[in-house]
């Protein structure tokens, strides 16, 4: 699942991993950092600090962006509904290789 919340994400906001990971702050790049702090919160039961070490990030700049997506969700933006969407389909994915497994 880890592995998959990265891709996707990318691949959703045709982005790289070095993108993802790297230092610039253009507004597509935030997005799409805490779109995908979001979804390991939510996804797996990685801490703050791990998901931080995922991303080259400090445990606060984590906590504030799963802040923002939670407020783009509650508020129904677009970018909250992405995000909404994102996670359902991660799920799906991740349900399915369940099932195949067994």
């Amino acid at each position: 699942m880890e592995k998959n919340i990265l891709t996707r994400v990318c691949e959703y906001y045709g982005i790289t991993k070095e993108q993802m990971l790297g230092d610039r702050r253009q507004r597509p790049l935030v997005k799409a950092r805490q779109a995908s702090y979001w979804l390991y919160e939510h996804l797996t039961d990685f801490s703050y600090p791990r998901i931080g070490l995922i991303h080259n990030r400090d445990h606060t700049t984590i906590l504030y962006g799963c802040e923002k997506i939670n407020n783009e969700i509650d508020n129904q933006t677009e970018d909250g509904k992405a995000v909404v969407k994102l996670f359902h389909d991660l799920r799906r994915v991740n349900d399915n290789q369940l099932e195949m497994a067994f």
